[in-house]
């Protein structure tokens, strides 16, 4: 009888603490399939409009490139292509584990070469995150454990790899936090809820649901935005306390969660997600694999070892990934060519752009200025005023009150000439204000005192703009009390 042995079994038996800086091999495994997973899906979201991001058919931007050798980076159309086809063969190997250091280095080289010629939008964080993950793994033994590439080792052989890549992830995640934060508290607009109510209202990054919603509400999109703030600041710092490590991590998968149900980010969220899975302890992973599998999937482990070669196996799988390389790259291609989206491989004809004549264009684009209203944000009314603030209630001003009108407004902006006035009433004009603005400018506060003079009654505020109005609003005035003078 031959004794069977469980690699599952095997592996809790391994000291791997015993020896300063290793530790197993389970969490840089999750980020291993999490990254490869992500570029996957950027390639295949991507892979139909190749042409036009990362080839010289299409405005590539080099953003590493010399200014007078600007175009030796940006590839040809055919060559785009199979650049873009091997890079998702590279990430789906990255995930299953196969060849992980070789397809782990082409990935790496591959998002880093395609990504920066489209500054405008896939050389953003998560193609900075993923760059950063695939190339710390490569150190790593990310290889050793859940891979194509371990079925024919030794399972205890493979159990440990250095902690210094996934502590250098860690502190990466925190840079991110702290960065943004940082960030944020430079900006002027982002702490009272500005900027998070443009983007929920811009037609690119905002526009669900739950974002329009919430972009209604000024006291949550202030909340939000200051717990923003504060989250990225707490984090980096409390991440490293073991107890409030779990608690942490649950605030960070809500907050990502969040700004996936109310912002249109791409992969961001997701990314950070796979990222935070740095901060899990192997052994703690190593638990919740030894739950969910079953006896089947040790014995199917145990008989792939027994069963498949030592080196020799390794060279035939190398030989076996690098044919299946170049046929994905040569498929890619070739559906590239039947389908010819963009015209570059003479099997579609682009349809001819009509050419204007001078005065056609003068009457598309009459040059006329934007109307002075867009130039405003935002107007407040209240009784208090903070810095860049206005509360308290204007339901029905007293005398002694004070009526603070606050405009915000949206830049760039033209100098201006902002004017209120106050009317009472029986018609008459109460008070007024009037204050040049210079282009810079973002916030006017102005306020008038409530006097007895103002009787009981709806009055009525009116702001203007170089002597044209852009807002006006219904005020309720107390009037004086009976008895007073």
């Amino acid at each position: 009888m031959v004794a069977r042995q469980d690699p599952l079994a095997m592996n809790r038996f391994v000291d791997r603490g015993a020896t300063p800086g290793w530790e197993g091999v389970e969490t840089v495994v999750l980020l291993r399939i999490g990254v490869g997973l992500l570029v996957l899906w950027d390639v295949a979201w991507t892979f139909r409009y190749t042409i036009e991001l990362y080839s010289t058919a299409g405005p590539a931007l080099p953003l590493f490139a010399p200014a007078d050798r600007s175009l030796e980076w940006i590839p040809s159309p055919g060559v785009a292509v199979c650049a873009q086809s091997l890079l998702g063969f590279a990430a789906l190997a990255v995930a299953l584990g196969w060849q992980t250091r070789s397809s782990l280095l082409l990935a790496s080289v591959l998002l880093g070469w395609l990504r920066p010629l489209d500054l405008t939008w896939t050389f953003a964080k998560p193609t900075v995150i993923w760059l950063h993950l695939l190339v710390l793994l490569w150190f790593s033994r990310c290889g050793a454990w859940g891979s194509l590439d371990a079925a024919g080792r030794d399972r205890v052989e493979a159990a440990s790899g250095s902690t210094w890549p996934r502590w250098l992830l860690q502190c990466l995640a925190c840079f991110v936090y702290l960065g943004a934060a940082v960030t944020k508290l430079n900006s002027p607009w982002f702490a009272g809820g500005d900027l998070l109510q443009y983007s929920l209202l811009d037609r690119g990054w905002g526009g669900t649901n739950l974002g329009q919603w919430l972009a209604t509400s000024p006291g949550l999109l202030r909340a939000a935005s200051l717990g923003t703030i504060g989250f990225e600041i707490v984090f980096p710092v409390l991440v490293w306390v073991s107890r409030a490590r779990p608690w942490v991590l649950l605030a960070a998968v809500i907050f990502h969660g969040g700004i996936a149900l109310t912002l249109h980010v791409g992969s961001f969220s997701a990314t950070m997600l796979v990222l935070l899975l740095a901060f899990l302890e192997p052994a703690t992973v190593a638990r919740w694999w030894s739950r969910l599998a079953n006896g089947a999937v040790g014995e199917a482990a145990s008989t792939a070892a027994s069963q498949t070669g030592g080196r020799a196996s390794g060279w035939r799988s190398w030989g076996v990934w690098l044919l299946v390389g170049l046929m994905t790259t040569s498929l890619g291609w070739g559906w590239q060519v039947q389908a010819d989206w963009y015209g570059v491989f003479g099997r579609r004809e682009m349809p001819a752009l009509t050419r204007l004549t001078a005065g056609e264009v003068a009457g598309v684009l009459p040059g006329r200025a934007a109307p002075l209203a867009d130039s405003i944000h935002r107007v407040s009314l209240g009784t208090r005023r903070g810095a860049r603030e206005v509360t308290g209630p204007v339901t029905e001003l007293r005398p002694g009150d004070t009526l603070w009108v606050l405009v915000q407004f949206s830049l760039p902006h033209p100098e201006l000439r902002l004017e209120g006035e106050l009317w009472t009433s029986d018609g008459a004009l109460g008070a007024r204000f009037e204050q040049k603005l210079t282009g810079g400018l973002t916030h006017a506060l102005n306020g008038f005192e409530i006097t007895p003079e103002f009787p009981a009654g709806e009055g009525r505020l009116r702001l203007q703009l170089n002597g044209h109005e852009v807002s006006h609003r219904r005020i309720a005035f107390a009037g004086p009390e009976k008895g007073s003078r």
